[in-house]
């Protein structure tokens, strides 16, 4: 049997937003017309993402202003763990 799939994001000391999203790019190989927004985000999580696991690591290191964008990752990422599992899929 296959190991899952982990995807390890490491968003440790991202000074910019946009570093974030880049990170976001690069880490989840994300063609270049990703629109480094949370829409795009959860679109290509839906669609381009093949891995059962997402693993984020760093929060700690940001922005305190950063607050609400690091919660709206959480929840497309928890929302995404909820379609998949309705599709039959594993993902978390």
């Amino acid at each position: 049997m296959d190991e899952p799939k982990t995807i390890k994001l490491d968003l440790s000391d991202c000074k910019y937003f946009m570093e974030l999203h880049q990170r976001i790019k690069e880490t989840f190989h994300l063609p270049d017309y990703y629109g480094c927004n949370w829409s795009a985000f959860h679109d290509m999580l839906r669609g381009e993402i093949d891995a059962q696991y997402i693993e984020v690591y760093g929060e700690h290191t940001l922005p305190v202003q950063w607050q609400d964008q690091i919660a709206i990752l959480h929840d497309i990422l928890e929302y995404t763990v909820q379609e998949r599992l309705q599709l039959g899929e594993t993902f978390g």
